[in-house]
């Protein structure tokens, strides 16, 4: 229960500082902002369809939710990535990472089909988000000489990288542990998946607060 409020008020923290900064936002970080509301979009409707499933007796299966959400999520946050970066060939690397990741989704869903989660898929999209935000990292460190700590873009992409890249072991494994050693995948993911999304969310509340403050400060030196 307390992981469960604790990530419920990680996770408002981030959705209410965000919408208070929203007119402040670039595209990147509204971009951002709009892949969380889709998560939670996507985290009632799929509460709805298993309370639906347990009243009408119905085999309890979600997962071809979440394969929908897995590929919006991906396209989502690449998006956010390529508008971030400068450089014309880092952005095209990307497009060539979301283009592998397309592969290995359309694979496994054909392979295992649209019912069962895709989770080589989900590991690939860690991967590849991984890489896409630690090369947003890179062209940050690149224009700023100093001052890290009051860069938005640097807590936003520190997010996705740990959140990411922390996780693609574990959906690597994930089918397997769900099949074969349910009770350790439910522990493990309580314990990789759920701190991890604490980290995550707190990371970018710092990140819009960032850019409110930043943006006021701004303002203020105007006024003078």
């Amino acid at each position: 229960m307390f992981q469960i409020l604790l990530e419920a008020f990680t996770f408002c923290l981030a959705i209410f500082i965000g919408f208070r900064s929203y007119a402040k936002l670039t595209l990147f970080h509204r971009l951002i902002l709009f892949q969380l509301m889709v998560y939670f979009s996507v985290y009632i409707l799929s509460y709805c369809i298993t309370l639906y499933q347990v009243t009408h007796h119905l085999t309890k299966n979600n997962q071809w939710l979440f394969n929908l959400y897995l590929f919006f999520e991906a396209m989502i946050l690449a998006a956010a990535a390529s508008i971030q970066l400068v450089s014309k060939g880092l952005k095209q690397f990307v497009y060539i990472l979301v283009g592998l990741f397309f592969v290995v989704f359309v694979r496994q869903l054909k392979y295992n089909g649209f019912q069962v989660f895709a989770n080589f898929a989900c590991a690939a999209e860690c991967m590849v988000l991984t890489v896409a935000f630690l090369l947003v990292l890179y062209e940050e460190f690149q224009r700023l000489d100093r001052g890290y700590l009051r860069s938005p873009v640097v807590f936003t992409s520190l997010a996705i990288v740990i959140f990411y890249g922390c996780n693609a072991p574990y959906f690597s494994f994930f089918n397997y542990l769900q099949k074969s050693h349910p009770k350790a995948s439910e522990f493990l993911f309580h314990l990789i998946v759920d701190v991890l999304s604490n980290i995550r969310y707190l990371l970018l509340a710092i990140s819009f607060w960032l850019i409110h403050k930043n943006q006021n400060l701004k303002f203020q030196d105007h006024a003078k």
